[in-house]
């Protein structure tokens, strides 16, 4: 299966908006297309650091998780990122992903503030 950068950022801002702290996910051997894919992209998360396993069953965000959020939550931020990868090639690290994003959140708010961040 294909990670899906569009939909990780979609579980994530899903993730920290529902009010509990613990994602339960089914571990059903018959599952849907798209419990499948929800359940394989949190593992790439839990792969990258920004989610982890709460046993049996649940998975929460970690910092770091929170963090790629905060630097990739501008719907904005998120095109202009996505346009740079798509110029350059197409694809990218989550890593490097992130590291764009912070540096249009960092440019952004040196352009508001005059703070060179």
């Amino acid at each position: 299966m294909k990670r899906d950068d569009d939909y990780l950022r979609e579980l994530l801002l899903s993730f920290e908006g529902d009010d509990k702290p613990l994602v339960l996910v089914s571990r059903a051997l018959s599952q849907s297309a798209a419990e499948q894919k929800k359940n394989y992209h949190i593992e790439l998360l839990c792969d990258a650091g920004f989610m982890t396993l709460v046993p049996p069953s649940g998975y929460r965000m970690t910092m770091q998780g929170h963090d790629y959020l905060d630097a990739i939550r501008s719907e904005g931020v998120w095109q202009r990122t996505k346009q740079a990868v798509a110029e350059t090639g197409g694809s990218a690290t989550l890593e490097i992903l992130k590291a764009l994003a912070t540096g249009f959140v960092k440019k952004k708010l040196t352009e508001h503030t005059g703070i060179e961040l």
